[in-house]
């Protein structure tokens, strides 16, 4: 859980789009318990079209992307279970100021699990965060959906809006967090029980019944408050996201020039893209990014020269529209920044769900901010934080590999 968790007013939605963006996905992979909301409100390469040209039903690609976006999470979980490990016992790990750490980095880590408990140690609690992501994306896209059209007919805003995606991401993320945070919670004492402790858990039926009996349900719920105050990573990731497009536009190798027929105010790319549809007149040129994009990663019987047009038809330039490679590095950056400014969340987190036996160390959020800051100093609330950055790439790669297949064969 670590931690999953920035929307794109210029992508389409669950209801309303197609598949996710290479940006999108990449952007999912420093991972919170809820999926990104980027990672379903953007499009790439051609839509899911059936034989006789017309796209399905928005239900159709609903189950599609909920199913694929699972899949992929789930594989990217197994493969990246490790560094997962690492994080969770880096973060659950008080260390006061000039004592030995339990590690001294990622690797040093890694070497001392798999040499002390075995590989066994190395995927200690895939189980409950593989059936974690599965009920998150289930929770996450029907609570989305729904959401998204509750609110732009409240607000009398396009389900389209920026404001939509980002209340209907967060509302969504806030009611799955809720409904899978004991899921979470046994996950991360999985994770964080090692050879030394007496205490362990056999399987989640055990950790289960163990917590309910010891505990009650309120040990279930441990660090959701500070699961749901994680929620903030989108009002980060997503202005910041969108403030990276709008300047990568202006770099040359992150954009391509885009040109507008006046006699249909559709732009008509000179790298292969076909003209958009006389509906998408009224978006804005940022709204037209992803569009342009889908052109890349299909034949088209213009590729590589201007789409005709009639004699009475004018070019108008309209400035440089985002490519493939600027839409990744907007994405990857928005969410690298993002994930910095709000992991002290995911530290407190880790103590608080752990926390299983009084009399309690943390008694709540303000109480674990001020005892961590006052007996290990600011630096603990960043443990772990190189290792969750380094699992970004092999979880990006894992991520969109997965996604593309399952995509194809769905």
């Amino acid at each position: 859980m670590s931690t999953g968790p920035s929307t794109d007013p210029s992508q389409q939605c669950p209801g309303h789009g197609g598949r996710p963006a290479v940006a999108a996905a990449a952007g999912a992979l420093i991972r919170s318990p809820t999926p990104s909301p980027l990672l379903h409100t953007s499009t790439l390469s051609s839509p899911d079209s059936p034989a006789d040209g017309q796209r399905p039903p928005s239900e159709h690609r609903n189950l599609k992307n909920m199913i694929a976006g699972a899949g992929s999470g789930c594989v990217s979980a197994t493969v990246t279970c490790p560094l997962d490990v690492v994080k969770t016992r880096l973060q659950n790990h008080a260390l006061r100021e000039g004592a030995i750490p339990l590690y001294r980095n990622t690797f040093d880590a890694l070497r001392s699990i798999a040499t002390h408990e075995g590989i066994r140690g190395l995927y200690r609690g895939l189980g409950p965060t593989v059936t974690g992501y599965l009920s998150s994306w289930a929770v996450y896209f029907t609570a989305y959906d729904a959401l998204k059209t509750t609110i732009a007919q409240r607000t009398d805003r396009s389900i389209d809006s920026s404001v939509v995606h980002i209340l209907s991401a967060m509302g969504a993320g806030a009611t799955s967090t809720s409904i899978t945070n004991p899921i979470w919670v046994i996950k991360t004492r999985f994770m964080s029980q090692n050879g030394s402790q007496n205490r362990r858990y056999r399987n989640m039926g055990h950790a289960f019944m163990s917590i309910l009996r010891e505990e009650g349900y309120r040990g279930f719920y441990r660090g959701m408050g500070t699961s749901l105050l994680g929620l903030s990573h989108v009002m980060v990731h997503f202005p910041l996201y969108e403030r990276l497009k709008l300047w990568l536009r202006t770099v040359p190798a992150f954009s391509h020039p885009g040109v507008v027929s006046a006699a249909t105010s559709a732009p008509v790319v000179t790298n292969g893209a076909a003209p958009l549809n006389p509906q998408d007149r009224a978006l804005r040129p940022s709204d037209h990014d992803h569009d342009h994009v889908h052109g890349h990663d299909h034949a088209h019987p213009y590729a590589g020269r201007t789409a005709p047009r009639s004699s009475a038809e004018v070019e108008v330039d309209t400035g440089r529209i985002i490519n493939k490679r600027g839409i990744l590095v907007a994405s990857i950056l928005s969410k690298l920044t993002a994930s910095v400014v709000t992991y002290p969340h995911e530290v407190i987190r880790t103590r608080l769900q752990n926390q299983y036996q009084p009399p309690y160390r943390y008694q709540g959020l303000v109480h674990a901010v001020v005892t961590i800051l006052r007996e290990e100093g600011w630096r603990a609330f960043y443990r772990g934080l190189g290792t969750n950055l380094i699992r970004t790439v092999p979880a990006s790669a894992v991520t969109l590999m997965t996604y593309e297949l399952l995509i194809r064969w769905l």
